[in-house]
């Protein structure tokens, strides 16, 4: 969303998740991130519901959301368009020993076509977040948020700016930071130093990953 990139599309992660442009994203962030709370903030829940839309003072979702508009998300600093939403997906492995049976399964969970499958994606997204609460004060803008989503979607790759930091809400078996941690990305040097370090890990995990 800011300009950097996690992995090009040959997958490589070392010179492209710590290239400048990455770098730059990643401090951006955390510029923004500390202009609304301090490491010792992160946990506070209450802070936590209303961080995101507080960064830049863009809104506020409880005092003025009845004043909020849904719009498309804008291209990328590269041209192209990400999606932004945090999307949950499913996936099968290569090695998986019953491919036809993890396919039933993911049917069963999502529906017969992709319509069914976007359609259950949105609703389970949107559903139970606690940010998005006010919505039932303004449905038509929660269905049209929706709408949008789910075109957005279809045509755009996701953007991965949250898979990696710990945040007590998300975990992965992947190498990863502690969620304060961010807060010293504000420091460009710093920033550089670990993410060619960090980027490293990431690369030697995915390829003891992939030949498991």
């Amino acid at each position: 969303m800011l300009g950097g990139r996690y992995a090009d599309k040959e997958g490589r992660i070392v010179g492209v998740m710590d290239s400048p442009e990455t770098v730059n994203a990643f401090v951006r962030y955390a510029e923004m991130l500390s202009e609304v709370t301090t490491p010792d903030q992160w946990a506070n829940v209450a802070i936590y519901e209303k961080r995101a839309l507080k960064i830049d003072r863009a809104t506020r979702i409880v005092e003025d959301y009845l004043r909020v508009a849904v719009a498309p998300i804008p291209d990328a600093p590269d041209g192209r368009r990400y999606n932004n939403s945090l999307m949950t997906g499913l996936a099968i492995t290569k090695s998986a020993a019953q491919p036809e049976l993890a396919w039933a399964y993911i049917r069963f969970l999502l529906g017969e076509s992709s319509e069914e499958a976007i359609h259950a994606v949105v609703d389970y997204t949107i559903g139970d977040t606690v940010t998005f609460t006010a919505f039932g004060q303004k449905p038509e803008t929660l269905e049209e948020m929706k709408q949008w989503m789910r075109h957005e979607i279809t045509i755009s790759p996701p953007a991965s700016f949250d898979f990696g930091w710990k945040d007590g809400l998300r975990d992965s078996t992947a190498p990863k930071r502690p969620t304060k941690q961010y807060y010293e990305y504000v420091d460009a040097d710093y920033a550089r130093i670990d993410l060619s370090l960090w980027a490293k890990e990431i690369e030697s995990y995915a390829e003891a990953f992939a030949g498991a």
